[in-house]
């Protein structure tokens, strides 16, 4: 595993996955900001989704064609 995979992972772990819900808009921004920069990573080092799916929640996995 490299480094920035394990990274990625790392803040898929952390990441407040229910900041849409938040009254609080710093805490939203961020949230949002923060799952701009886990999208940019899955570019880098999750193409096929299989890391994403495997940490996020119900209801935050993604869509993956062909994958069942």
């Amino acid at each position: 595993m490299t480094q920035t995979e394990q990274r990625y992972r790392q803040a898929l772990a952390g990441h407040d996955w229910n900041y849409d819900y938040s009254d609080d808009h710093s805490v939203w921004s961020r949230g949002r900001a923060q799952r701009e920069t886990l999208r940019a990573m899955r570019d880098e080092v999750d193409a096929s989704g299989e890391i994403w799916n495997s940490i996020a929640p119900a209801g935050h996995k993604l869509h993956l064609e062909g994958v069942q």
